[in-house]
């Protein structure tokens, strides 16, 4: 069974099997966005994940990585697409108008985006049998994590010639977000349904990746986000926890905040966490990592489908992919 996915948007929420758009009155800035929201847009289409930068989005259209002009929130316009890559664009990042695809079947793909309405695919570094989740971008180095490879370190200087600098091995990578000399995945245990656990791999040599373990023992974080030395993650008890990993050995927990049901993803931006899900999608200020505090939210039913998938934010502008259910 395949799913539709819709991108929905905040103060402008997009979406791609509908591009959808909220706006605020005025941009967040934390106690004054509450009761804010009100729906500008909603845009057919496909989407699996999003990347913003300046006026234009970059957007994971399946196999397509496809461009489009946001600088008027009402009428988003698609001003180019790429060639079709086989497998899912699952996450996107660009740097220096060159976008780094983590590509479901065929690992790290490079694309010129310099100029936006022609997209052109450079090169890419398979993943092997496995299925790629995540890239992070950290310097002249891509991380990219997959399913059953673990992590793998490629040397991106080029952007038409990449190269493999190491792998560490272990199952079930999911996100992967890199702090310092620090890359921090989060994974499913092996042989232990539902359970999670956030790892730390020591990346100050990018060629020589180095396991540090398990960070937060007992702790059991579903969705991650990390920003400077703060984690950012939800549970299974449905909570958002803080946790200050200045010193990975010794993480403090600064906080604990009850959330809905359901969720599936939460990202953090200027001071605000985004956590999406279920039912609902919900804006925290974490400005005050001990002291997060309820902004807005809104029901899934504003828009249809089932659940919000993915978000980012921008310029005043929440994006949302939203998934809109079986398709045959």
């Amino acid at each position: 069974m395949k799913q539709s996915l819709w991108i929905t948007v905040l103060f402008a929420v997009l979406c791609l099997s509908a591009l959808t758009l909220f706006s605020y009155a005025t941009p967040p800035s934390h106690a004054q966005t509450a009761g804010a929201l009100s729906l500008i847009r909603h845009f057919e289409g496909r989407i699996n994940t999003l990347f913003i930068e300046g006026n234009i989005a970059y957007a994971g259209a399946g196999g397509t990585l496809a461009v489009l002009d946001i600088s008027s929130p009402e009428n988003p316009i698609i001003i180019g697409k790429s060639e079709p890559i086989p497998g899912a664009l699952m996450e996107i990042a660009v740097v220096d108008s060159i976008a780094y695809v983590a590509n479901w079947k065929n690992g790290l793909v490079t694309i010129d985006v310099s100029d936006p309405t022609n997209p052109r695919v450079l090169d890419s570094v398979q993943a092997g049998r496995y299925t790629t989740n995540d890239i992070a971008i950290s310097g002249s180095t891509a991380y990219l994590t997959a399913w059953g490879y673990g992590l793998m370190s490629v040397d991106v200087s080029d952007s038409n010639d990449l190269v493999v600098l190491d792998t560490i091995d272990f199952e079930y990578a999911g996100d992967v977000q890199v702090v310092g000399d620090a890359a921090y995945i989060e994974r499913s245990v092996p042989g232990q349904v539902g359970l999670r656990e956030l790892l730390m791999i020591d990346v100050s040599d990018p060629a020589n990746l180095e396991w540090k373990g398990a960070v937060l023992k007992n702790e059991s974080p579903s969705y991650i986000h990390i920003a400077d030395t703060i984690v950012y993650f939800t549970n299974e008890e449905n909570e958002l926890v803080t946790v200050d990993v200045n010193n990975p050995e010794m993480p403090i927990v600064l906080s604990r905040f009850d959330l809905m049901e359901g969720v599936s993803t939460v990202k953090v931006i200027d001071g605000v966490a985004y956590i999406s899900g279920g039912a609902d999608m919900l804006m925290i200020d974490v400005s005050d990592p001990a002291n997060p505090t309820k902004l807005d939210s809104f029901r899934k039913n504003v828009l249809g489908g089932n659940g919000v998938t993915f978000v980012t934010a921008a310029n005043g502008i929440a994006y949302l992919v939203m998934s809109a259910g079986d398709t045959g």
